[in-house]
């Protein structure tokens, strides 16, 4: 009978070889790492690197967006304002997937340290797709909200007159968003956590360049700074798939690329890793194999949407209290000058967190 290379097997389950593997999507890191410093599995010291580069893929992006407020405020409120505002509303529709970074990271981790490396191909093709149509269908959503998101927060005829172009690219930039994000989360699944927060912190090294260049130096307003924006993560998004595609984990099979997860041994096709006729199968044998395939992908992909749901439930209640709070403080009297105030005290809170 064909063999299903990669997926798991009555014999042995991704559970099976791999302790945390049951710890959920996020996994238990706290009791992971308490358990490998006392079996003495790791060192102070790799723990004190490898933290270092967390918090470096963390603090990028809150860096780069103080930064950008910090210039917008010291030019003109005004501008600020209509910033925060935009802000908060795409940033909403970006970050509530944030599974695609953490759950993806988990599952990736996982597949990779059971060595299913169909798994986690497959996870990582589920990432992209996931990215591509929620981000598709979040900027038409995003689009057709500019009016209602304007009236909820009674903005002034020159915040809005300010704000439409620059959200208008915002909400164009939230697909390749997302796609950065699922850059970052199989990255740091093949365990290239370095890679992954070297090309957030250029992408971000990128963004303040051209914070500077689009305000103080062409001085181009919103309009400059959200080509700025969405240039430098076009630029890292490609990148980041690039480096997806040639990145091997760590006891990868020789010949290990995304696509042909199996191995240079595997042949050629996307189907070689997941189904491998051992001789000469008869034909009957062959489709059971693929409806045995058919069965693991179909679980595979409900198993990371159902997953992938549950952080979103848990994002969506925390986005959604930015972007209310950024309406409250365009309610307030001299609202332009709150709203500025918000968006500073929301940039230096979300720095220091992710710190």
């Amino acid at each position: 009978m064909a063999a299903v290379r990669g997926a798991p097997s009555r014999r042995g389950s991704a559970a099976g070889t791999n302790p945390y593997a049951d710890a959920g999507p996020a996994g238990n890191a706290s009791s992971m790492a308490a358990q490998l410093l006392g079996a003495g599995a790791v060192g102070w010291g790799t723990l004190a690197v490898q933290s270092g580069k967390a918090i470096t893929l963390n603090v990028a992006n809150p860096l780069a967006l103080l930064v950008q407020t910090a210039v917008l405020g010291a030019v003109d409120y005004t501008d600020l304002s209509a910033y925060t505002l935009v802000s908060a509303a795409t940033t909403l529709a970006s970050v509530v997937f944030n599974f695609l970074t953490d759950g993806v990271t988990a599952k990736v981790s996982r597949s990779v340290g059971a060595k299913d490396w169909a798994g986690a191909s497959l996870y990582a093709f589920y990432s992209y797709l996931f990215a591509l149509v929620l981000g598709g269908a979040c900027c038409g959503v995003i689009l057709l909200l500019f009016s209602p998101v304007m009236l909820a927060a009674g903005a002034s005829p020159e915040v809005r007159s300010r704000a439409v172009w620059f959200y208008i690219i915002r909400s164009v930039q939230v697909p390749v968003v997302q796609v950065t994000m699922a850059n970052t989360g199989i990255l740091t699944g093949f365990q290239k956590l370095g890679t992954a927060a070297a090309l957030n912190m250029a992408r971000a090294l990128l963004d303040i360049a051209g914070t500077f260049v689009a305000i103080l130096v062409l001085k181009g307003g919103l309009v400059a700074l959200g080509i700025a924006g969405i240039a430098a993560y076009g630029l890292c998004a490609l990148a980041g798939i690039y480096l997806v595609l040639t990145a091997v984990p760590d006891g990868a099979p020789e010949g290990f690329s995304l696509l042909h997860p199996g191995g240079a041994a595997a042949g050629d096709g996307l189907e070689a890793p997941l189904l491998s006729p051992e001789g000469t199968a008869e034909a009957g044998e062959r489709e059971e194999g693929a409806e045995e395939v058919d069965r693991w992908t179909s679980s595979r992909f409900w198993e990371f949407f159902y997953d992938s749901f549950d952080m979103v439930v848990r994002s969506v209640a925390l986005q959604a209290s930015f972007f209310a709070g950024a309406v409250f403080a365009s309610r307030l009297p001299h609202s332009t000058e709150a709203l500025a105030a918000h968006g500073i005290v929301v940039q230096l809170w979300m720095l220091t967190a992710y710190m």
